[in-house]
This record gives C-alpha cells, structure tokens and sequence, in this order.
C-alpha cells in the first residue's frame, strides 16, 4: 500500500536541504519530486483564504502568512523565514501538504516534519494522530527500556522546567532537546505508519 505524492520545491536552496532526506520517509509513501521550481499557482498564503477570517485571533497568528498547498495528492516544500509570523511550519487539508524547512534544520527534523504531514493526510478519525504522541501510552509503540526513557525524556520542555537556569542539567537537555524529539518522533510514527499498513488507522484504539 504505497500513496504516491508529487513534491514541488520552492527553490534549489530548499531541494539541497531536501534532497537527502526524502529516501527516509516511510516506504507508505511514493515521493515524485517535480522538475519545476518556484512557487504553484495552487499555493496561496493562508491570509487571502476565505477560512482564514472565519478564524479568532489566536488561531490568525498561527497561520499568518502561512503558504496553503491546496492541491490534493501534493506537497510543497518552502524556505522557512522571518517574513512568515505564523507558526504552522506544516499544513495538511484534504491531502494537500505544505512544510516549511528552517536553515537550523537538522535531516532528522526535515523528514519527521515530513512524515508527521503525511500522517495526518491518512489520518481520517483521530486513530493515527501524529499530534497525539504525549497522551498515548508508551507502552503501545515502545518496549522494555524505552518506555521508562519515554516517561523521563518525552517531553524536554517538561525537564527544563525541573532545573534551574544556569544549571549544568539544564543546559544538557537545551543541548539535546531536538535530538530527544527527533528520536521519539521518528518511533512514534513509524508506530503509526505501521498502523497505516495494516488498515488499522481505520478501527480500534490509537
């Protein structure tokens, strides 16, 4: 069961950072990259679509300035700047997929971004929720060790609140905070697409 996903790159900076990480994205999923660069004409800023201003102003500053892929069965992949205020660096809505990539970006980060994008586009009730890795029992995707490392580490922000500032421990977890979400990330989702495989995104607890 493969999805087949045609990938348009803004620019040649974006398919450099790109290019290496689109073979690590799970098996689920058939990646074309287009020839063509620039920006699609099916690619609008969030702020000209009609459910933009249908938002509150709390949800307007998440997607302010954010591109909205809105061609289904396609991805566009943009450079992420200081020019967009908004936060929501991917979007999926009906099967359309739009990731932004950060110059700070690692290749870990890039394709989990990816990845998580997918997943919602199979995602239809809820079952395979790749926003939902924090409130699920580790016990269903991880074994042995991992779950008592799960518990400690999951959530990173949760342990620098624990250590003051200008502490060693604090400034360790600062220092590997991405590579604890990367990690974890990576194992949720592959759970998930395991899920995806076996038809089971479709019945039965997440």
């Amino acid at each position: 069961m493969s999805v087949k996903v045609v990938v348009f790159v803004e620019d040649e900076w974006v398919w450099s950072r790109i290019k290496g990480c689109l073979g690590s994205v799970p098996p689920c999923w058939t990646l074309e990259v287009s020839d063509v660069r620039g920006t699609p004409l099916f690619v609008e800023i969030a702020n000209n679509m009609d459910w933009f201003r249908k938002l509150q102003d709390k949800d307007k500053r998440v997607f302010d300035g954010v591109p909205i892929n809105t061609c289904p069965g396609s991805m566009y992949i943009y450079r992420w700047g200081e020019d967009i205020p908004g936060s929501a660096i991917g979007c999926c809505s009906g099967g359309a997929y739009s990731v932004g990539v950060k110059t700070t970006d690692s290749a870990m980060s890039i394709v989990n971004r990816i990845t998580h994008e997918l997943i919602h586009g199979i995602d239809h009730n809820g079952k395979c929720n790749p926003d939902c890795m924090l409130r699920i029992d580790p016990s269903k995707w991880l074994v042995g060790w991992q779950i008592k490392a799960f518990n400690m580490t999951g959530d990173p922000d949760n342990l620098l609140r624990l250590y003051p500032k200008g502490s060693t421990k604090r400034w360790l977890v600062w220092i590997f905070r991405d590579w604890l979400v990367n990690y974890w990330q990576k194992k949720f989702y592959a759970y998930l697409t395991d899920k995806y495989i076996r038809g089971a995104c479709d019945a039965g607890d997440t």
